[in-house]
């Protein structure tokens, strides 16, 4: 799939690519797969979906998942 940007994706497949961002199982190379949003367009996404708390809490999350698969 070609990347695409945030803004050519519908609104569900936004939901979707959200849902699957803030799950902890679903690294970033899945979510890229299927919506072709790279890592840095998944981070700008979920900053921009999530309030400061949520945001700060899934950021804590995505590193230590990141640092896992590593």
């Amino acid at each position: 799939m070609n990347a695409l940007k945030i803004k050519d994706l519908s609104e569900q497949d936004i939901d979707r690519a959200s849902e699957m961002a803030w799950d902890d199982r679903t690294p970033f190379e899945i979510i890229q797969a299927q919506f072709g949003l790279s890592e840095s367009e998944i981070i700008k996404l979920m900053k921009r979906r999530l309030k400061l708390g949520h945001w700060t809490i899934w950021q804590k999350k995505s590193r230590s998942v990141s640092l896992k698969r590593s």
